[in-house]
């Protein structure tokens, strides 16, 4: 796809004209990347500025410290590119992401030829330092926009599970938004990755938490749609510890690498409440996660804990 031809960044091009925004758009290189993958890593040098058109970026200091997420509309290393610093964090796609990249000597192009080039991206830069400057209290951890509902360990996630946890965050005053595979448009193809994200943030754009279900068989959606996801929330039968700790599922196996143990959870199903919880350690073990929750089928009430966590 031609940058000049699809949906022009509004902030950073704001107050040009339409050759002046192609001109700058020529300019630029539009880069794709999945979910866990590098933009920047931290003491490289800066030799390009970034400007995000969809998806979402963690700032990670030595790489495990979240100090900052960068979403769409925003640029990306701005601050070492024009301090001639070296970069002073990882950047790392938290969704599959793409990015307008700006090289060093095409920017000392465009500086010398469109001033009004430079004067719109110190505005864009200003609202970033004043957005920044309000929010300097310690960064709490954001509430998910988009969770991603995977089977752990062998068996399948019932489908009362789903419709009693979304209930749930209904009843908890949110609006969810339940998508899966079967949910696609005919012209969207789940193999068709840019095509995926963009759908999918078009739906999150309509201001509803989107609970992605994955197991319908459809494995191009399954990937596809947990690389959009800011939590995962893994769904095992508990049962299947009375054997001894529980192997990762397939998908399991897939989507554990790209999340971080704050941005994990494990949900622990048995039908009936009058079962004894046994032998929780054989499902932690081998899993890293933020928290784990018990819930039984059959007394819906446990999943107004799990929306509220």
């Amino acid at each position: 796809m031609d940058i000049a031809t699809s949906a022009s960044p509004p902030d950073l091009l704001s107050g040009l004209s339409e050759a002046q925004r192609d001109s700058v758009l020529s300019q630029m290189r539009r880069v794709e990347l999945h979910k866990g993958e590098h933009l920047v890593r931290q003491g490289d040098s800066a030799d390009h500025v970034y400007y995000v058109l969809r998806g979402r970026f963690e700032v990670l200091l030595d790489g495990r410290h979240l100090v900052a997420e960068i979403g769409a509309g925003e640029p990306v290393g701005e601050i070492a590119f024009f301090g001639g610093l070296s970069r002073t964090a990882d950047v790392v796609a938290s969704r599959d992401s793409e990015v307008l990249e700006l090289s060093r000597e095409n920017f000392d192009r465009l500086a010398a030829a469109q001033p009004d080039f430079i004067q719109s991206i110190l505005r864009t830069l200003g609202r970033r330092l004043a957005a920044t400057t309000a929010a300097a209290s310690a960064l709490a951890p954001r509430i998910a926009d988009a969770v991603g509902l995977c089977a752990a360990g062998q068996s399948a996630v019932p489908e009362s599970l789903v419709a009693d946890l979304v209930q749930a965050l209904r009843d908890s005053g949110s609006r969810v938004c339940v998508l899966r595979a079967r949910d696609l448009p005919g012209d969207v193809a789940a193999d068709d990755e840019r095509l995926m994200s963009q759908w999918l943030g078009g739906q999150e754009q309509r201001g509803s938490t989107l609970l992605l279900v994955s197991g319908d068989g459809n494995p191009a959606w399954d990937r596809a749609a947990l690389r959009h996801c800011d939590h995962l929330l893994l769904c095992g039968r508990l049962d299947e510890a009375n054997a001894g700790p529980v192997a990762l599922g397939e998908l399991e196996r897939y989507a554990a690498p790209l999340f971080r143990p704050r941005q994990t959870s494990l949900l622990l199903w048995r039908e009936q409440s009058g079962t004894a919880i046994a032998h929780t350690r054989h499902w932690l073990q081998g899993r890293a996660l933020h928290l784990h929750h018990h819930v039984a089928l059959d007394r819906p009430g446990d999943f107004g804990r799990v929306a509220r966590l």
